[in-house]
């Protein structure tokens, strides 16, 4: 769910215009508690954090499930408003305290009508069928904003409304949403959580990354002259290898024009993650793709921070770790198609690629 006041980035045009400075970047007022870690190693005591607007945040620590204490509740104190209210009363639903939670609730519907926060009350009094039909005449307005088109998903979700979630997300992303990482996070969000939510977001996290680039690029442009860059090469057991980086680490890939995505093996993703070249936030979610005996396979798909390939580097690249142990490492058209015009002198043995960088 998203609070009042939520952080106005969610906009791409929001992050490439001027606009006056928000030196505190948090909403106004946002209780909504959200899971939140930084490395692998904190799954397994994940907090919840409760951010408190300009006050700061509360973090409750978990070891399993969701086992919350009275902090949460006298943090937020006396809700005066309606959404306080909402969030206290869904802390102590968390909590277990039906008691209080249904107070808090029937208040809100009570004190409220056709808003967001009578929706989520009415789930948690377990009116569903009113919920439902309030989700519906909300997104029937004759306008409609980001916050509510937001919400609505993550009702249609906790209605166990699986395909109209996923519809309404995925309306919201094309208006412009790219606030990912809050998607993964947003507790309401959890009956969707799998492949089919990792993969709609790597498809609109991809196209914004696209976006920033062509905007980059576009900038650039006037004040960049063409050169030619020539790569040596090396020819084993028929395939094209050159000598690149990632992420600082050296490596040797295949140079495979009809690959799609670079691709790395699994001993590789697990060397860097171990070794600092890799960490969770570049782990974005699964991919399905076919290997070459033609077998359908999962594999994870990863960012990766930089690649420098004879002295060409290219930033944010999506990658897909291949789940066996001897899979090749190819470079494919993630990287190809941003590095310009490549031509292959085989004679010499020499990448010659035609580029602005």
């Amino acid at each position: 769910m998203l609070g009042v006041g939520s952080r106005r980035t969610s906009r791409l045009h929001n992050m490439t215009v001027d606009k006056a400075a928000n030196s505190t970047q948090t909403a106004a007022l946002r209780y909504a508690p959200e899971y939140t870690h930084d490395t692998a190693a904190q799954h397994n005591g994940n907090d919840v954090v409760v951010w408190l607007g300009n006050n700061g945040k509360l973090t409750v620590q978990i070891d399993t499930g969701i086992a919350l204490t009275k902090a949460v509740t006298e943090a937020i104190g006396d809700a005066d408003d309606t959404y306080a209210r909402y969030m206290r009363g869904r802390a102590h639903y968390i909590m277990g305290d039906s008691l209080k939670a249904n107070k808090d609730f029937q208040r809100v519907v009570e004190d409220t009508k056709n808003t967001v926060e009578t929706v989520f009350a009415l789930i948690f009094l377990g009116r569903q069928e009113e919920a439902r039909a309030l989700t519906d005449s909300i997104l029937l307005a004759d306008s409609v904003e980001h916050s509510e088109r937001y919400n609505m998903a993550c009702s249609y979700s906790l209605l166990g409304e699986t395909e109209l979630a996923f519809t309404t997300l995925e309306e919201e992303l094309k208006d412009g949403y790219v606030q990912f990482n809050h998607i993964r996070r947003d507790v309401d969000f959890a009956p969707l959580r799998g492949q089919r939510l990792d993969s709609l977001l790597v498809i609109y996290e991809t196209q914004v990354q696209q976006r920033i680039h062509a905007f980059k690029g576009e900038e650039t442009k006037e004040n960049s002259e063409e050169r030619v860059v020539e790569i040596p090469f090396t020819k084993a057991g028929g395939v094209t290898k050159v000598d690149c980086t990632i992420n600082d680490l050296p490596l040797n890939f295949i140079f495979d024009t009809g690959a799609s995505d670079v691709t790395i093996s699994q001993v590789e993703a697990n060397f860097m993650y171990k070794n600092g070249y890799l960490d969770s936030r570049d782990i974005v979610g699964k991919k399905t793709y076919q290997v070459a005996t033609g077998a359908i396979a999962v594999g994870t798909t990863i960012i990766l921070k930089e690649i420098e390939l004879g002295g060409l580097i290219l930033r944010d690249v999506r990658a897909s770790v291949v789940e066996t142990q001897n899979a090749p490492l190819l470079l494919g058209q993630t990287v190809l198609q941003r590095l310009g015009k490549i031509e292959i002198d085989n004679a010499k043995r020499i990448l010659k690629i035609t580029t602005n960088q």
